[in-house]
């Protein structure tokens, strides 16, 4: 049984050798016809630069960070969007009502405890961070 086994796939391996290696048509025995010269290629242009966040210079005011517009007047999309949107709501991000967020408050209150240290430190953050 194993020599039959054996029989069969040199078989099959010599008769995939003999198909891959089939006889040259006869358009290949032409002469080869004389090769046209290469033309130069263009130098490249250079590309233009990506939209800026900058394009866009959006008034004060949430309303206008709705729809960023490029400077040609269409709406941004993707990427551009989003840095235009992010600089949008950074700018116009001031205190509502003298209310600041978290990261404001530690941020200021940080910088007013530089010199203070132990439990005068940890009292003055206390004190500003309830404010």
């Amino acid at each position: 049984m194993n020599k039959l086994i054996a029989i069969a796939l040199s078989t099959l391996f010599a008769s995939s050798v003999a198909l891959a290696q089939a006889p040259a048509k006869a358009d290949a025995a032409k002469p080869a016809t004389a090769a046209t010269p290469a033309t130069p290629a263009k130098p490249a242009e250079p590309a233009k630069p990506a939209a800026k966040p900058d394009a866009v210079k959006p008034g004060p005011g949430p309303a206008n960070c709705d729809k960023p517009m490029s400077k040609d007047g269409k709406e941004l999309h993707g990427a551009a969007k989003a840095a235009v949107m992010a600089k949008c709501k950074r700018e116009n991000a001031g205190p509502a009502g003298g209310k600041m967020d978290q990261k404001n408050k530690m941020k200021k209150c940080s910088m007013d405890a530089k010199g203070k240290k132990g439990a005068e430190h940890k009292a003055f953050m206390k004190e500003c961070l309830s404010k």
